[in-house]
């Protein structure tokens, strides 16, 4: 199973469940019920460090015809291991055309902070996924490793790519 909320620091909190002593009203507790209320968590028991970007809307802009730099990336303990993928849909295996390296940003550097493609990008113009793999846990060697959703990539250029226009003198 994948986890695909922002890395950080959570706390982790502790309920009473069925056949706990004296646990009034503990099915609320029982593995499945995801409707437990958080009150009924009143017990802290440590931290949970989920390392990934966060926040989960960072947005970045690309020129078509140009290479392209991501940087500026913030996260919890990212790595210069992980990975950056262009998709429509993260964790889906349709990638858009027109992204150096089908999309995959593998020049990583600065503890995963920054992304680049050193060939030009030629994809249309429009809005794309920037997805996110944590390379120091997978392989991140296909598209449904990049379920985590960074944000938006914006590329500017033309779209359709192939337009045809007639103009008279």
């Amino acid at each position: 199973n994948f986890v695909t909320a922002p890395g950080g620091q959570y706390r982790l909190c502790w309920c009473a469940g069925a056949g706990q002593v004296g646990a009034v009203n503990a099915s609320v507790c029982l593995p499945g019920n995801e409707a437990a209320p958080a009150n009924r968590f009143r017990v802290d028991v440590g931290r949970l460090t989920v390392v990934g970007v966060a926040p989960l809307s960072q947005h970045r802009t690309c020129v078509a015809g140009f290479t392209c730099n991501v940087d500026s990336i913030l996260g919890q303990h990212l790595s210069d291991d992980d990975r950056f993928l262009v998709l429509d849909t993260c964790g889906n295996s349709q990638q858009p055309p027109g992204f150096p390296g089908a999309g995959l940003l593998s020049d990583v550097a600065t503890s995963g902070a920054a992304a680049a493609w050193m060939e030009p990008v030629t994809a249309k113009g429009g809005q794309y996924r920037l997805c996110w793999c944590a390379g120091q846990f997978y392989s991140c060697s296909h598209a449904e490793h990049f379920r985590v959703d960074a944000g938006t990539l914006t590329v500017i250029g033309p779209a359709p790519l192939v337009q045809d226009r007639t103009c008279v003198a």
